[in-house]
């Protein structure tokens, strides 16, 4: 209808026709095409319903088929406990974002599986697969814009432990309470160390017997006596 009424016979038959027709042909052209698309869905050959039932047939197999190849569950294996744990007091703490903050450096850092920091209390529980140096954390802490203040140290939960209370005599402030628990930390076999300001005494948890009097120097090399 296009070249018709483009006038192609024109010339010669004088046949010529309306725009309007061709412009009308056109469109329902295109419509044609688009139904006979949108047919396609509904099209399947033969081939496509055998695939369709060879891949139902397993869910219509035979009871013996179902006996031959049971369905068994898979195992849940439990992941082993972290061997260390430490408690941490930190200073500086103030909101959501400071726990957020230091249980992610916490995490980060090599041997640590798993941290739980407790903004009410100031502290940080840690468990790791292997033993971490005071002096990592401090760093760690430290760099994140917080201050740590005190460190159990690291136990295995196999190990047989012992705890002892020493009364010591002369500390009068925070500064002595530190002074007291680094240098009874620092002992071979401490694992952990609880000073009280107030009560004037210190809980310490051993991994071995430690005598009296090896307590006794190293509270009386800090400058402190040992009540025995």
């Amino acid at each position: 209808c296009i070249p018709l009424a483009a006038g192609v016979l024109y010339p010669a038959f004088g046949i010529r026709l309306n725009p309007m027709i061709g412009a009308a042909a056109m469109s329902l052209s295109s419509f044609t095409v688009c139904m006979n698309a949108l047919r396609l869905r509904f099209f399947k050959t033969t081939h496509s319903a055998d695939v369709s039932r060879e891949t139902s047939a397993p869910e219509t197999s035979s009871p013996k088929a179902a006996q031959a190849a049971p369905q068994t569950p898979v195992p849940e294996v439990a992941a082993a406990p972290a061997p260390y744990h430490y408690t941490l007091s930190i200073e500086g703490m103030m909101c959501q974002h400071c726990v957020a903050t230091v249980t992610k450096v916490l995490k980060a850092m090599d041997g640590v599986t798993d941290a739980v920091v407790d903004l009410d209390g100031q502290k940080a529980d840690v468990s790791a697969d292997k033993a971490i140096s005071a002096e990592d954390f401090k760093k760690v802490i430290t760099t994140a814009g917080y201050t740590l203040q005190n460190l159990s140290t690291p136990k295995k939960e196999e190990d047989e432990t012992m705890e002892k209370t020493l009364k010591i005599e002369g500390m009068m402030c925070q500064h002595c309470q530190k002074h007291v628990h680094d240098a009874l930390a620092a002992m071979d076999g401490v694992t952990a160390v609880t000073v009280d300001l107030e009560g004037k005494k210190a809980d310490v948890t051993t991994s071995k017997d430690i005598p009296t009097e090896a307590f006794a120097k190293v509270i009386a090399d800090a400058g402190y006596e040992l009540v025995k």
